[in-house]
């Protein structure tokens, strides 16, 4: 694990918040349950500027195995709280029980869902910008 991840569990095994720069993008990952434990470490990590810096952040829920009304809250927190700051947010989100909530949901009419980590990175890194800001990093 880097410096640059910061791991916060609060039940062993179960579910981590994660966070990395790649490709100059921040990506943000959730493994296991995304429910009321986790959505505040979720929020926290966002909205610290020194931990997300990027104009584009992609958060990836492809190791989600259950997902509630507080993690889905979380996510339209993290879109709101990084437009604020001029940054997109992309989701990566695999067939299963997360897309079919998000889907009812109507969430692929606000935010870019991808299948996979290298799709949402590649569509992600080489999107324009206008305010590209420099990472403290």
């Amino acid at each position: 694990m880097s410096s640059r991840e910061a791991d916060l569990s609060l039940r062993r095994d179960l579910s981590i918040v994660s966070t990395e720069l790649v490709a100059g993008v921040d990506v943000v990952s959730v493994t296991g349950e995304f429910d009321i434990c986790y959505e505040s470490f979720l929020r926290r990590l966002v909205n610290d500027p020194t931990r997300v810096t990027q104009s584009q952040v992609i958060l990836d829920l492809s190791s989600v195995t259950f997902i509630d009304a507080r993690g889905v809250g979380a996510i339209v927190y993290c879109k709101r709280v990084l437009a604020a700051r001029s940054a997109e947010l992309s989701l990566v989100c695999p067939d299963g029980r997360a897309l079919r909530v998000l889907g009812l949901l109507g969430f692929e009419r606000v935010l870019p869902i991808y299948s996979d980590r290298e799709s949402a990175l590649l569509q992600v890194s080489n999107r324009p910008h206008p305010r590209r800001r420099r990472s403290g990093r």
